[in-house]
């Protein structure tokens, strides 16, 4: 097998472009509960016209904007592996058992008001 090397470079250049105009952050976490956050960073000569995106999306995380964003990725992903249905139900369900329990708490602790 022979590997046409002026096929892949457009597309190599295209991917490398692409990461660099592009922000990225991953979370992962493990059995005990540690959360890890990955930040992939823009290129620095497109740094100042990612600041505006960069910083919707951070509010969009905080505030729960992409909740919405995230429910829809679950449900895609079980009809790309049908198999994880069961377990991606099960964590849509809990998801939700948190929120509401959530929402029974004031949104600002009566405590806090007397914190400096």
């Amino acid at each position: 097998m022979t590997i046409d090397k002026d096929a892949i470079e457009p597309e190599t250049g295209q991917i490398g472009k692409l990461i660099q105009e592009t922000f990225a952050i991953t979370f992962s976490i493990d059995l005990s509960g540690y959360v890890n956050i990955y930040i992939d960073w823009p290129n620095e000569d497109n740094r100042p016209a990612m600041r505006q995106p960069i910083s919707d999306l951070i509010f969009s995380i905080d505030s729960g904007g992409m909740k919405g964003l995230i429910a829809e990725a679950l449900t895609n992903t079980t009809t790309q592996r049908p198999e994880l249905k069961d377990y991606i139900t099960s964590i849509i369900i809990k998801w939700a058992e948190i929120q509401n329990k959530s929402n029974e708490s004031p949104v600002i602790k009566p405590r806090n008001t007397f914190m400096k």
